[in-house]
């Protein structure tokens, strides 16, 4: 199975920001260092890997990135801090 094996960090928070390819070593990485990468960064960092294996390692399962949908998008948070800050006014 192909899959995406961290190998550098942000120090601060222990975030990698670059991975290979377990398969042929190839890198991918984020096209920034960031302490706390997007969900948008991270999905494009794992399609461009799934990319990779499909083009690469047509026969191989594939392992991307685990990556944890956020519980709210930017609208929403917005709305709801409004609706906060003008709740029992």
């Amino acid at each position: 199975m192909a899959t995406l094996i961290p190998v550098a960090f942000i120090e601060k928070t222990n975030t990698p920001f670059v991975w290979f390819c377990s398969d042929c070593r190839d890198v991918f990485s984020l096209g920034r260092m960031a302490e706390n990468p997007s969900v948008t960064e991270l999905k494009k960092v794992d399609a461009n890997f799934r990319t990779h294996c499909k083009n690469r390692h047509p026969e191989a399962a594939v392992g991307g990135l685990n990556i944890a949908e956020p519980k709210e998008d930017t609208s929403q948070a917005a709305a709801r801090v409004v609706r906060e800050s003008t709740e029992n006014k």
